[in-house]
């Protein structure tokens, strides 16, 4: 079981990297300034869960192209705000990519996963080759003593 474990982490850990390199080859993290503020509704301070509204905001992509839309935020955002915001490669805003430990958790729940269903299984099988054997053991001993039984006094030693 302590194997299963150190390989999830282990190999969670390589795998998760791989894949956020891998995965968002085009992102781009820049600066939206806030250029107007629309009127969404804002939860007040005391919200349990927050509600997300949105800015018009202008920002650059990596080629360093001028663009002008939507970003959503949790806050009202005045005018002449910024805020960091990830890019694709067309310049869209998009969501943030998984970090490392997003991607290694990911991958390494799902191989400790597998590593405990492969122990479930094993356990399975084995206690239905233990029932067979057992079963197969008993039909043999049977095989034994059921003409004496059957017999009654017949078969039986005469003492």
């Amino acid at each position: 079981m302590a194997l299963v474990v150190v390989a999830a982490i282990t190999v969670g850990d390589f795998a998760g990297l791989q894949a956020v390199q891998r995965d968002n080859p085009g992102l781009h993290r820049t600066v939206a300034t806030v250029v107007r503020e629309n009127t969404d509704a804002y939860p007040d301070e005391n919200a349990l869960v927050p509600t997300v509204g949105s800015v018009q905001a202008r920002w650059t992509d990596a080629d360093g192209r001028p663009h002008l839309g939507t970003i959503a935020v949790s806050r009202p955002m005045p005018i002449g705000s910024s805020r960091p915001i990830w890019v694709d490669s067309e310049g869209r805003p998009t969501s943030p990519p998984p970090d490392d430990t997003d991607a290694a958790l990911t991958t390494g729940s799902v191989i400790l996963l597998l590593g405990l269903a492969v122990i479930v299984a094993a356990r399975i099988l084995a206690g239905r080759w233990a029932r067979r054997v057992l079963r197969s053991s008993i039909d043999r001993q049977w095989a034994l003593i059921e003409p004496r039984w059957s017999n009654g006094d017949k078969g039986r030693d005469a003492a």
